[in-house]
């Protein structure tokens, strides 16, 4: 039985790419999303709106699998601006 994937960036540049490779693969899919970005998630997978950098904020099985796209916006890098940890 194909696993559950939990996508985190999934509507960004790779997830748009790898979301619907897993889908065609037969997983259930489910994309870690921005609050906002819901209406972006593919039709066939689960939106989690969640924040990724808090794994207290989103709940997943024991096996689940987690393909892990996020990073920080170039503009955002080069702003200045750095998000605590």
């Amino acid at each position: 039985m194909p696993s559950r994937v939990l996508v985190a960036g999934g509507t960004g540049y790779l997830g748009r790419a790898a979301a619907p490779a897993l889908l065609a693969r037969g997983h259930r899919l489910a994309m870690l999303v921005r609050p906002g970005s819901e209406r972006r998630v593919l039709p066939g997978a689960d939106a989690v709106t969640a924040d990724p950098l808090d794994p207290g904020a989103y709940q997943h099985e024991p096996d689940d699998t987690l393909l892990h796209l996020c990073s920080e916006c170039i503009r955002t890098m080069h702003s200045g601006y750095r998000r605590r940890v």
